[in-house]
């Protein structure tokens, strides 16, 4: 989530996603130095207010005097207009007010700051000169395998006292070349705060604009200006009260009143877009890595079930989001080379082997964090963060996540992903599909312990135990993926150590055994302790 202050509220889908990467391999180089320039001329200027005439209770150390925010998407590099005027009430908003940060992609997109001023006691001081802008790449999904290069300005001001009004403004230019021409944004109309000045204003070409609404919200707030070439959208300067949300709702409910607008009339011109990105060339390496499916398969289910394991397990998961932000996946070609990618690149390279073998496979936009509920959002890629597979076979959708792996089961009993709502890339479907359906019959998911203790030796002597436990279904497979990481000895160590937190003094009296009859995904961990 862009974060500015405590107003890091709104949701940030497109370029936080988990990633649709291309292939560039190096991260593009910083920024050495803040860029300073007027603002850009569409620009509409507004006057602070007094914080002696504010009309809402402070939050905390701060009150926001004003949130101005102002887009134009009428050339082919997009213009985000940023400024926030903060006064300090008392010493706890001093750290608040005199540090914040920003990202942006230094691959296509450009920032440039417009002043960075303190008000003190009514004289304007401008910050310029002094106030200390760096250039950082904070990667903070490493520990998932995701780099993806953004850039994070942090800005730290000096001489910051309780009273100041610091105000700061700067542009971002720029969007991802992958979206060829599209364009999509999100503006808060409210945030857990109150606001005393909001102002949000949007412009496009007359014709660019397919869909806008506010998401909980009333529409009629917003005004609608349409001329002969242009589309606007703006609510007028005003204040705003702090939305009092639900704790605990689901992420993926919007608790705050949001303009919406997308240049995507609707899903099945998303689709539209996606659907070439995964359609690429063929490469031999592929063509013979299916053939050795074959050679050693005789049934073209389990040659597709050994195609599924192969890119699940030997291509290990990295995503390198750099290049065009994330949405290009790399040629089936690079995965086999350097023996990783992300999910696009494992979506790519298994839908080429299923159509080897015979199989009809298409690319699907899912959403790990928002899934279940996406299909209240509005269209565009922004909504999605994960791609994987949806295979048809003997009239039924099986939908498989390339990047899953240690699963278990033949094709007729693998547990499906299912991530709510899914977009198929198919060139058929129109819209959201639903992927809530049960289970293939018999792989439910299950974890049975089997124990027998053993006390004859008599009171005071040791006592000991016979441990079997059966996983099956997604048990099997989170076992399966758990011995994977830590080894036969490191699942002996942590279940040693269970046993000692309970009862006391224990120690397995032989290795513990692991038996996997991975086509059935029944996996048996015994324990002699």
């Amino acid at each position: 989530m862009r974060v500015f202050g405590v107003l890091g509220l709104a949701l940030a889908l497109a370029s936080e996603a988990e990633g649709f990467a291309q292939s560039e391999r190096t991260p593009p180089p910083l920024p050495t130095e803040a860029e300073f320039a007027p603002a850009p001329a569409f620009v509409e200027s507004e006057e602070l207010i007094d914080p002696r005439r504010a009309q809402f209770e402070p939050f905390g150390g701060t009150r926001y005097l004003l949130v101005d925010d102002q887009h134009d998407t009428r050339t082919d590099t997009p213009v985000h207009y940023r400024r926030r005027a903060i006064y300090v009430e008392n010493v706890t908003g001093v750290t608040e007010a005199a540090s914040f940060e920003t990202m942006f992609n230094p691959t296509f997109q450009t920032i440039h700051f417009h002043h960075i001023r303190v008000i003190r006691d009514g004289e304007i001081e401008d910050r310029t000169d002094r106030t200390s802008i760096e250039f950082a790449r904070m990667e903070t999904e490493r520990d998932r395998q995701i780099l993806n290069g953004e850039a994070t300005v942090l800005i730290r001001l000096d001489d910051v006292r309780v009273g100041d009004i610091v105000d700061y403004a700067y542009t971002i230019t720029g969007n991802n070349p992958t979206f060829a021409g599209h364009d999509f944004k999100q503006f808060n109309l409210n945030y857990g705060i109150p606001i005393e000045a909001l102002k949000v204003r949007t412009i496009w070409n007359r014709d660019d604009v397919g869909f806008w609404d506010v998401w909980t919200g009333q529409s009629d707030e917003i005004e609608e200006v349409v001329t002969q070439y242009e589309h606007e959208l703006r609510l007028d300067t005003q204040g705003r009260d702090s939305v009092d949300y639900e704790r605990g709702a689901p992420i993926w409910v919007n608790q705050y009143p949001t303009l919406r607008v997308s240049s995507f009339r609707d899903w099945n011109e998303v689709a539209s877009w996606g659907r070439p990105l995964f359609e690429l060339d063929v490469p031999e390496e592929v063509v013979d890595l299916a053939d050795r499916f074959r050679r050693e398969h005789d049934r073209p289910e389990d040659q597709l079930v050994a195609a599924l394991r192969f890119v699940q397990d030997e291509i290990r998961y990295l995503a390198l989001t750099y290049g065009q932000g994330g949405y290009e996946p790399a040629t089936p070609s690079e995965t086999l080379e350097y023996r990783y990618g992300d999910c696009k690149a494992k979506t790519v390279l298994f839908v080429q082997l299923a159509r080897e073998l015979g199989f009809e496979a298409h690319a699907a936009f899912v959403s790990l964090s928002f899934g279940r509920g996406i299909d209240g959002f509005s269209p565009s890629p922004g909504a999605f963060d994960h791609v994987i597979v949806r295979l048809t076979h003997d009239g039924r959708s099986i939908w498989v996540d390339p990047t899953q792996s240690q699963q278990g089961g033949r094709l007729d009993t693998l547990i499906q992903a299912d991530y709510g709502w899914a977009l198929p890339l198919d060139g058929r479907t129109e819209t959201l599909v639903d992927m809530s359906l049960s289970s293939p019959q018999g792989t439910e998911p299950t974890t049975v312990v089997h124990e027998v203790i053993d006390i004859s030796a008599g009171l005071g002597e040791p006592v000991t135990m016979m441990v079997e436990t059966v996983f099956t279904g997604m048990d099997a497979d989170s076992m399966r993926y758990q011995v994977a990481s830590v080894g036969r000895s490191g699942l002996q160590r942590s279940y040693l150590d269970f046993y000692n937190r309970t009862f006391g003094e224990a120690e397995h009296v032989e290795r513990i055994t692991i038996e996997d009859d991975r086509d059935a995904n029944r996996l048996v961990i015994s324990e002699n302790v």
